[in-house]
């Protein structure tokens, strides 16, 4: 395999600004964060999983959304067994309505074609800002020599001090001295928790940086859709009876407004909000599976001596894990980063996340720019 410097490394500008091709954009994009991955570790080891490791596998699950591969049943099933939606149904069925089952059922689709414009748009903004300060730390740290203070300067330049929410990159700065200190670690315990508490730090960033694209993608356009249902069927109307029979159709309508949005979070968590990683579907609102020996964590990492690391498990209340606790909300940026930092530390030392996102034809078929024939997430 050609080092990835000669592969998607040196080709982010390029891949960012494919805006005519979003599905090949993503698939490009899944494979850099894979070529990063493998080209950190030849400064940090490939023992450990780095952020772009489970960058790589987020980025192809998130593939799945821009190419719109399924609608899941669940969703419709949410609509058709609405209460309200029946009662609406029967109610303007005996006023002579013709209720829009069709128009109402391709909710689902409307819900899931916004989420996949919301996933690209944050998979691309993340891979545009993070993507170039990996590429710049591989070329930047030599293989061959230990990582110096004057190598860490050079890279900390280029990030902009501040906040996430503002624009800043301190916590990428802070992510970056991590790793700088795992390259310099021989201790394996202390590089494993170093590499963790720099992943935490660069996912943590990605986060913030995520949490209007992940809010609004939960957020679905349901009293949108049905008010569109309504209007659809008072312009059935003769114009004279439309003013007098709006607010008789809207109430009938509110309770299927009330069922939807209060369903929706809970099935988007349950079966849109899902990462594939090799081996393994997680449901992101679900416990975290404990690894194939039945532990929840490596040796490496089943205790935290670090307190940098330690202080960060403990705000986002996930020092320890309990086996059936669950993100109740995956739009609360705490609740969701409790589960990503588990995420990490369960799955940091399982060397099958180094794998190939594509099989070596589909690889072949996206360097060359073409999008793969098959299943490809």
């Amino acid at each position: 395999m050609p080092h990835p410097d000669a592969v998607l490394i040196r080709d982010l500008d390029w891949i960012v600004e494919l805006d005519a091709n979003p599905i090949l954009r993503n698939l490009l994009i899944t494979q850099s964060y894979h070529d990063l991955s493998v080209g950190m570790t030849s400064s940090l080891g490939s023992q450990n999983a780095n952020w772009c490791t489970f960058a790589t596998w987020a980025s192809r699950t998130a593939g799945g959304f821009v190419r719109d591969d399924e609608v899941p049943a669940r969703l419709r099933s949410v609509v058709q067994n609405s209460s309200g939606y029946v009662e609406a149904k029967e109610s303007l069925g005996r006023l002579g309505f013709a209720f829009d089952r069709d128009r109402l059922l391709q909710l689902p689709s409307a819900i899931v074609g916004d989420i996949s414009e919301q996933i690209m748009l944050g998979n691309l903004k993340v891979y545009a800002e993070l993507g170039p300060l990996f590429s710049l730390m591989i070329r930047t740290f030599n293989q061959d020599a230990p990582a110096t203070s004057d190598q860490l300067a050079l890279v900390l330049a280029t990030l902009t001090d501040g906040p996430p929410e503002r624009g800043g990159q301190t916590l990428l700065g802070s992510g970056v001295t991590a790793y700088f200190g795992a390259m310099r670690e021989s201790d394996p315990k202390k590089k494993a928790e170093r590499i963790l508490f720099a992943n935490g730090l660069v996912g943590l960033h990605e986060q913030i940086r995520l949490q209007p694209s992940i809010a609004n993608a939960l957020d679905a356009p349901v009293a949108d859709t049905i008010n569109d249902v309504a209007a659809a069927l008072l312009r059935a109307l003769p114009e004279t009876l439309r003013h007098g029979a709006e607010p008789v159709v809207k109430t009938l309508l509110h309770p299927v407004i009330a069922d939807l949005e209060r369903d929706w979070d809970d099935a988007a968590t349950r079966e849109l909000m899902t990462l594939k990683v090799p081996g393994e579907t997680l449901h992101l609102g679900a416990p975290l599976p404990p690894l194939p020996d039945q532990s929840q964590y490596a040796a490496l990492l089943q205790t935290i001596d670090d307190p940098d690391l330690r202080n960060m498990l403990e705000q986002y209340e996930c020092l320890t894990i309990a086996p059936t606790a669950s993100t109740r909300d995956w739009a609360n940026l705490d609740e969701r980063m409790g589960y990503i930092l588990n995420l990490f530390r369960s799955r940091q030392l399982a060397p099958d996340l180094f794998d190939q996102p594509f099989t070596d034809s589909q690889r072949v078929a996206v360097l060359d720019h073409t999008v793969p024939d098959g299943p490809l997430g």
